[in-house]
């Protein structure tokens, strides 16, 4: 396990949570620079960018697997728990259709 600036790596593994600030939820994906996305709203554009930052982790290499830990049985913990699974279903599907370019190359030729 390795500790950079609070945030922890386990193996390419993000560490996510629920945080509440006032009146807002946020599911909190523990980056070195955390993203948040708000669990109280749903606004589509902010669910689209946050989907689109953790994109750029992947399509730059960082194939990276997210986990929850429940902290509770409440609707924000089975919300959250149903989204980080869905997204690494998608984030796996994204890996497996990833192509070398070279080697895609040389299968033509």
């Amino acid at each position: 396990m390795l500790s950079m600036k609070g945030v922890t790596y386990m193996s390419n593994e993000i560490v996510v949570n629920i945080l509440t600030e006032e009146d807002k939820t946020y599911i909190v994906f523990n980056f070195e620079q955390p993203i948040k996305l708000e669990i109280t709203s749903d606004n589509k554009e902010t669910i689209k960018n946050v989907f689109y930052q953790i994109l750029n982790h992947v399509i730059n290499g960082n194939f990276i697997t997210f986990k929850f830990t429940r902290n509770g049985e409440d609707l924000y913990n089975d919300i959250t728990e149903k989204y980080i699974q869905d997204l690494n279903n998608e984030i796996e599907a994204l890996k497996n259709n990833f192509i070398n370019p070279i080697e895609d190359q040389n299968n033509l030729t």
